[in-house]
């Protein structure tokens, strides 16, 4: 076949996104930022369109479409200027965006995906090391490292922790027939990613078979200090015998078997090495280790009904004349089973799965009692542990005052306990001083302040902008708005580096318990309206309940209070999408309550900007809301009137099909006697005498 003579344009994505158009390195994507998350986001399946909706939604997830769109066009521009023959590589139809098959597209990224799966396809073993060697070569950085959105993130951490498995692999490889590679391979596995027990105990056993064996004793305290300092962790069983077992002659006491034996298992894989390694690598791996024992696959963990039911089964084997000494092993995998169920729940707080977990905790209050008091008298750092994955389970409950003593153990806390639970703990107990008096305010703020220390040493995001959280609402309690905004806006900030959708929902809607007529001019009706524009979007995303409702009547309150203004207008138009999507969502549940005060908002919406159509549309859909065990007596002068309105101004409805059966022009009400017929009909031409205004106001007071 003749060679193609398409341009070619090579999209590198391992470090700072850049390109490449017929060999030829093109400028940078320029600042801002949002440029290169466009190139990336495209260059994941080049030629397959994307809506800018979808770009929209990914570049600024927290904030509705129609505020995004004009920038989508203003950053796809900068993207076109930054490539040579940007426009016809960066091509659109219609609504969509894509990268041209006009041109003869290459990605690092996918490259790589590639070649991994040829290494686990093929059985030659030297093929297999070549393909990863290339693998290798193109990992030259993590997927753009300055990018902080989602998505961008996971794939950041998807090919971190396959680069880590290449390595492994390629070290187990080399050492066939190459100690020295061998080990340069298996020392860049354990730079990349320091806690990975595997990598760590596999360069230990290359040193000790390459006869090097105070480098082996060396690698082993370097990881037994690194676990230390940073888990308050042992190195497993297995490595600690097998490195006190080589004397100064550098010859084990006892056989330790060869090199090519099978990773150990990491007993802290959850906490200490994220990565699953793909299929090929997988292959590759096993492959390498034919000659070794293989282990039976770990069982699955037990679900939390099976948690729960072990904690009510061990609770109840207690007997009567059972000494303390007796009791323990009960005690203990009492406990440890309530901690696992703790740091489940934890991951699920403020998600949409809150409620079940506050209903499975609820179950097992009185264990969860048990081993708290066990652990406190034997166990107090586990104690520290279980208390802190607890507080919002006590703070819904209630009962934070009641439980203060439990979450108080942090502060005899010592070394032993880890940073990040004494971290948690002291930011659950600073909110049990949230409604006391100024003392007990003062307190809770020098309690999150002390959080919020020990998150920024552990280098935590998401910590840190909780206990920033709970030192704002501790402020704003005291009266120090502006100090309360400062922490709050400090916390969106870390909440968004965290990736925490949850978290930034949380903020906003603590933000706009400053209004504006209370803060002295720091904010204005335009930010409040938007901070619950974006609680409400947020809390919508992430289907937690409690926040939804929370977030709706926000939303209604707010969007009702502020006044029409060249500031609040784009705020008010984002109202009517806002309100939109939460009565698609209403509509499914069946919930007129929650569509009536919706359309309240609308209408109101509409009022403020004199928009015809919407005032017109929220007629009969208010009609349509109402409280079905609402009296007839109440409801017939109000909807009759609505109804001849709406016979008047119809024509400014935009989506007239919707319109119920009781607003056709020639209905009578069915079941009415025929006074009440008579007072529907005068009511109605009431109505159509009313001008639009008149009558979304009698339908907003209905």
């Amino acid at each position: 076949m003749p060679p193609s003579t398409k341009p070619t344009a090579r999209i590198c994505l391992f470090g700072d996104p850049r390109v490449y158009v017929n060999g030829s390195e093109t400028p940078g994507i320029p600042p801002p930022r949002f440029s290169a998350a466009m190139l990336l986001r495209l260059a994941q399946k080049p030629g397959k369109p994307i809506t800018r909706d979808e770009i929209a939604d990914f570049l600024w997830p927290d904030e509705a479409l129609d505020a995004t769109r004009q920038r989508v066009r203003e950053y796809l521009y900068q993207l076109r200027k930054a490539i040579p023959s940007g426009k016809e590589m960066v091509a659109t139809e219609g609504d969509t965006i894509y990268l041209s098959p006009e041109f003869d597209i290459t990605v690092d990224t996918l490259e790589f995906d590639k070649l991994l799966k040829q290494a686990g396809e093929t059985a030659n073993l030297a093929r297999k090391a070549g393909l990863l060697s290339q693998a290798d070569a193109l990992y030259t950085a993590p997927v753009a490292p300055d990018l902080d959105w989602l998505m961008v993130t996971g794939l950041r951490t998807h090919y971190a922790d396959h680069h880590l498995e290449i390595l492994r692999a390629l070290s187990q490889l080399a050492s066939e027939h190459d100690f020295d590679s061998a080990i340069e391979y298996g020392l860049r596995a354990v730079t990349a990613e320091p806690l990975c027990e595997g990598a760590q105990e596999e360069l230990i056993r290359l040193y000790f078979q390459a006869g090097r064996p105070d480098e082996a004793r060396r690698q082993y305290r370097e990881f037994e200090n690194l676990l230390r300092r940073e888990l308050n962790e042992e190195p497993s069983r297995e490595i600690t015998e097998f490195v006190r077992r080589i004397p100064a002659n550098g010859t084990p006491h006892s056989p330790v078997g060869s090199l090519r034996v099978a990773p150990l298992p990491a007993r802290r894989a959850a906490r200490i090495y994220r990565a699953v390694a793909a299929l090929s690598l997988v292959v590759a791996l096993v492959a390498v280790a034919a000659s070794t024992l293989r282990s039976r696959p770990a069982p699955p963990p037990p679900s939390p009904e099976e948690r729960m039911a072990m904690v009510v089964r061990l609770g109840k084997l207690a007997v009567k004349d059972e000494t303390a000494k007796e009791a323990e092993p009960r005690h203990r995998e009492q406990s440890e089973q309530c901690i696992a169920l703790g740091e489940e729940a934890f991951k699920g707080w403020y998600n949409k799965y809150e409620d079940d977990w506050i209903s499975r905790l609820a179950k097992i209050d009185a264990e969860l009692q048990q081993s708290l008091k066990w652990l406190a008298e034997n166990d107090p750092p586990k104690a520290v542990q279980l208390a802190g994955t607890l507080t919002r389970y006590w703070l819904i409950h209630g009962d934070m005052g009641l439980q203060r003593h439990w979450l108080a153990l942090v502060k005899k806390a010592g070394p032993e306990t880890p940073i990040l639970v004494r971290a948690r703990a002291l930011t659950g107990l600073s909110l049990t001083y949230l409604f006391g008096s100024k003392a007990e305010l003062r307190e809770g703020i020098r309690l999150a302040g002390q959080a919020l220390n020990l998150c920024r040493e552990a280098n935590d995001p998401w910590g840190q902008a909780q206990a920033l959280r709970h030192m704002g609402l501790f402020e704003r309690a005291i009266g120090r708005d502006k100090e309360a905004l400062k922490h709050y806006r400090m916390a969106l900030q870390l909440y968004t580096q965290a990736g925490s959708e949850s978290g930034l929902a949380l903020t906003y809607q603590v933000m706009t318990a400053i209004p504006p007529k209370r803060s002295r001019g720091m904010v204005t009706d335009a930010q409040w309206l938007g901070w619950a524009l974006s609680a409400s979007n947020l809390f919508r995303k992430v289907e937690n309940p409690r926040g939804s409702t929370d977030a709706q009547d926000l939303l209604n309150g707010i969007a009702r209070t502020v006044c029409a203004s060249s500031e609040t207008i784009p705020e008010l138009r984002l109202v009517e999408v806002e309100c939109r999507a939460w009565l698609r969502i209403e509509k499914d549940h069946n919930d007129l309550s929650n569509q009536r005060e919706l359309w309240k908002t609308l209408a109101t919406a509409g009022l403020k900007l004199g928009d015809k159509h919407l005032m017109a549309e929220a007629l009969p859909a208010l009609c349509a809301a109402k409280d079905p065990r609402m009296p007839v007596s109440e409801y017939l002068r109000p909807a009759a009137q609505m109804a001849g309105a709406y016979q008047k101004h119809r024509k400014w409805n935009r989506h007239p099909e919707n319109v119920p059966a009781s607003f056709k022009p020639t209905f009578v009400h069915r079941g009415l006697s025929r006074a009440e017929q008579a007072h529907w009909m005068a009511n109605v031409e009431l109505g159509k005498r009313m001008t639009l205004e008149q009558a979304v106001r009698v339908a907003i007071d209905f």
